[in-house]
């Protein structure tokens, strides 16, 4: 019988639960939200107008989750049949279509 995904201790460490942030961390959030905008020093930091040339994921991963899903046969072999990787490509296209549907006409 194999172990399930989810009932992993990594499955388990993600599900809605954010992690603890050391009280460091936060004493130093907290005297950094006190301080005016008007103080902050921005000359060696120019305004980005321009995100054409973003990258997603560049700093931040966003989390994978391991799911079960049915997909048609065929469509599976096509993209088994373009070599290894086909499962990002699979999440490539769901995301590409996702990104259409949430994006302000």
């Amino acid at each position: 019988m194999s172990k399930r995904l989810g009932s992993s201790q990594q499955g388990k460490q993600h599900r809605g639960k954010k992690p603890p942030i050391p009280g460091a961390l936060r004493r130093e959030d907290a005297r950094l939200a006190k301080i005016p905008d008007s103080e902050t020093d921005l000359t060696d930091m120019p305004e980005q107008l321009d995100w054409s040339k973003a990258v997603m994921g560049k700093y931040y991963k966003v989390i994978k989750e391991p799911v079960s899903l049915r997909i048609d046969s065929d469509v599976l072999s096509w993209f088994r049949e373009k070599g290894k990787g086909y499962q990002s490509r699979i999440n490539a296209v769901l995301r590409n279509y996702f990104l259409k549907e949430i994006r302000p006409r």
